[in-house]
This record gives structure tokens, sequence and C-alpha cells, in this order.
């Protein structure tokens, strides 16, 4: 891009510079004021002077707008509306980034004083080895290098290349790499439930240590709402887009199941020449096999491609946040030569070849304990750095007679999850199970309570929002 189309798009996009009045015409915050509910992932609420962040998430989660209330913030607290830079960089290459900096000093920001602020979103579809060119200015832009930055973007593709480049360079940022996922059920539940008690979030690795009878008797009052919208919330999921339609229709609409559909085919594997009946007949297979471990060459002969093919496409899908693998646990490190499970990241992408006529969609004890697992990296992810897109903190347990715990990991400490999305009494297998292990248990049910020998049977609902998952 040229130097002048660079300063066209700044003038457009940094609508503060011009008014205070800058909310009120901006379409993000615009189109969150129109939703009927007040929605904010907070990711964003604690950027220390300096620091250089990284915050990846599916597309249409809402990071852009994530971005506009965090700049509302800083204005709010005194920061001039010229020292915050918003640059949307979708499709750029990277010598323009380098550009956008050098333009921006001796123009937009000449005369500028104290700490500054630059919002560059969508960087991950920038073209070239944009992480070297940020490295660079970070060495040798003095001011830049004192800047605080946040870098937005839908893939973790290039994250070891990112975290080499910004080795030392990331000033005194706590997090610096951040992921925002769709909305939590414990969002979604305050949302719909005004009278919902606080709830101080235990982190995995202390329940064992927790009183968990306490705190879900503490809970129980609210079960009859709580498990009509923990399955509101598995069929509905956490984009802010879907929930919205929710909110005035009682189900995602069909427009933004379109929109998924385009993430899905036209983003995350539109170059990898896969097509439309392909890329359906993997989803269909993947939501069928919900919650087993995936034979990768069966899913090649259902989709007629080569093994090694159909191995990137789900890595191309779990880069994007689409996917996530649950791999086997070996010495609570993850077993990569073993089959892992795939689950999807939101209800609404599991429900999505269903809702294109392939397929079925999953069962709500399948979505259950994908949405648990999804808690859990959630409240693992509050306290471990870089745990959800690493993919090695939640595993799934074999032993040898292959009785299996859907979730275990060293973040969890002496506590593994079992989902059994039922109300009846039958745990004594399950019991036998966790038994055989050094683990204490938690089972996730329907609705169904117990304490029995070392064995929590709570609500699934329950669970998630002690967790805050």
């Amino acid at each position: 891009m040229k130097a002048g189309d660079i300063q066209l798009s700044l003038a457009e996009s940094n609508r503060w510079w011009r008014s205070p009045n800058w909310q009120d015409a901006d379409p993000d915050l615009r189109r969150a004021r129109q939703a009927p509910f007040t929605y904010r992932s907070g990711c964003l609420s604690d950027l220390a002077v300096g620091g250089l962040y990284i915050l990846r998430g599916p597309r249409r989660v809402g990071k852009s707008t994530e971005i506009k209330y965090a700049i509302a913030d800083l204005i709010a607290a005194g920061v001039p509306p010229r020292n915050i830079i918003h640059a949307a960089v979708d499709g750029w290459r990277s010598a323009d980034l380098r550009t956008l900096v050098n333009n921006a000093r001796t123009t937009f920001l000449a005369g500028v004083t104290g700490p500054r602020y630059w919002f560059i979103d969508e960087i991950s579809s920038v073209i070239g080895d944009w992480p070297n060119v940020i490295k660079s200015l970070r060495d040798n832009n003095a001011d830049f290098a004192e800047d605080t930055v946040v870098l937005t973007g839908s893939s973790a593709a290039q994250l070891h290349e990112v975290r080499k480049a910004f080795a030392g360079r990331r000033g005194q940022a706590e997090r610096s790499d951040r992921v925002m996922l769709p909305m939590s059920f414990t969002d979604f539940a305050r949302l719909a439930l005004a009278d919902l008690p606080g709830i101080t979030p235990v982190p995995p690795a202390d329940l064992a240590e927790a009183d968990l009878r306490a705190r879900v008797g503490d809970l129980l009052p609210f079960l009859n709402d709580l498990v009509g919208l923990w399955e509101a919330y598995l069929r509905v999921g956490g984009f802010p887009q879907a929930v919205a339609g929710w909110r005035a229709t009682g189900d995602v609409e069909l427009a933004f199941l379109q929109a998924m559909w385009d993430v899905v085919y036209g983003g995350a594997i539109n170059t990898a020449r896969f097509s439309a009946p392909q890329t359906l007949t993997m989803l269909s297979a993947l939501a069928t096999n919900l919650c087993s471990p995936l034979n990768v060459s069966d899913l090649a002969r259902d989709v007629d491609a080569a093994f090694s093919t159909v191995k990137t496409r789900l890595n191309d899908l779990a880069e994007t946040f689409l996917l996530w693998p649950c791999h086997r646990e070996q010495g609570l490190l993850p077993k990569l030569n073993a089959q892992s499970k795939w689950y999807f990241s939101d209800p609404v992408i599991a429900r999505l070849a269903a809702a294109r006529g392939h397929g079925h969609e999953p069962d709500l004890t399948q979505l259950s304990e994908q949405q648990v697992g999804i808690a859990l990296l959630r409240a693992v992810d509050a306290t471990t750095v870089g745990s959800v897109d690493e993919y090695s903190s939640v595993l799934y347990y074999r032993n040898v007679t292959g009785a299996e715990i859907d979730f275990v990991g060293r973040a969890l400490g002496k506590v593994a999850v079992e989902s059994k999305y039922s109300d009846d009494d039958r745990w004594g297998r399950t019991r036998q199970t966790f038994q055989a292990t050094q683990w204490s248990g938690i089972v996730p049910s329907r609705s169904a309570t117990h304490w029995d020998n070392g064995v929590s049977i709570m609500p699934a609902a329950i669970f998630a929002l002690l967790i805050g998952g």
C-alpha cells in the first residue's frame, strides 16, 4: 500500500481523533448497542504500558469490538485520543506495517507525547514475514519500542515464529499471548438470569481441596433455570451474534449459520483445494465421532483425500480456533502418536454440517462433554500462560483395559473429570475407573447431585459456573 492509502485508512478508522462522540458512529460499537444484551469479554482490560500483546480467536467472536471497548476505556482514563492508533490490516503486506508505523509518526502522531497505544487488527492475515517486521520495529524504532502494542488475529499459524521473534520484546506484559473464545456459559447464564449470585471461580487445580458440597448447594436453588440455560447453550453456543439471535427469536439465525460456513469453508480451509462436499463430509464425520478418538485414516477415506491432506485440514481448523484436539495423556503429557479426540470450539460449529443438510447434529450428551472440556480449557487459561492454543493442558486418559476418563491434566491437579449427561444413578463403573487411578473424580451430570467415595456428581451447568467456564 502507498503511504497516502494508509493515511486515508487511518483517518477513516480512528474516529476518536475527530470527535468525542466517536462511539455513536463506530459500526462495531453500534452493533454492540443494538444487541439485546451488553457483553464484554474483558480480555484487554489490563494492558500494561509498553507491553506487546497478541490476541487470537475465531472470526466473528468479537475481537474488533473488544478493541473498541479498550480504546473507549483508555480515553475515559485520560489517555489523549491522538495517542491511540487503530489499523485494520486484513490483506496488507508485511512491508506495509513498516510504512504504517513510520508514516504515522511523521503525520498523525507529530508532536504527540506520552504513552502511545497501537491496535493492529487481523495481523495474522498479513502477507509475508510480519513477525520479523514487528520485531525490527521494536528493535530499531525508539518510540515504537516503548509503545503498548496489541496485535489481533484469527489464526495461531506462525505462533512459534512469533514467540521467537518477540522474545524479550514484550515489555511488562503479563499473559501477553491471549485467546478470545466464544462467550462462556458463566457469561451466557448471567445475561439470562439476573439474580444469579456472584461466584468466585475455583481454579481447576484447587477443586480437590475446595468445599464443593457447599458451593454446589448455594447454586441448587437455581437448578431448573440452570439446566434449561445449559441446554440452550448447547444449541446456541457463545458467539455474540448467535446469542443475540437466540435472545430475539429463540434460536440462532440462519444468516449467522451462513456466516459461520463462510468462516469455515471460505476462510479456514479455502486455500486447501478442499471442495464444499469434502468439507461438509469432514464436519459431519467429526460431529458423529465427537467424544471418541478419531481414526484419521477412516476420515481420509470418507472425504476421499490423502491422509496427510486431512491431517493438515484438521490442523487448519485448530489453528483458526474452530476445533481443538484433546490428546491422550502419557505421564500427564500429550501422547502425540495416539489417536486424539477432536472437539468443536462452539456448538454452532458442531451443528454446521447438519444445518446445511449433511448428517445429524451431535446429541446433548456429546455437546455437554465438549463444553465441559472447553470450560476446563478456559479455567486453566486463566492461570496458565498459552495453555489454550498449545492444547496440552486438558487431555484424556485411557488405561490398559480401555477404560477412559474424559479430562485430566497437570493443571487439573488431583481431579479428573468424566462427563455423564444423565439423571440416573448408575455411577458404579465410573467410580471403579476413578478408584483405579491417582485422581478423585468429578462427574458433570444433567441435574443429579451425589457425593460418594471420592466421586463428586453435580450438574454440568453448576460445574461450569464453579470454574468460571
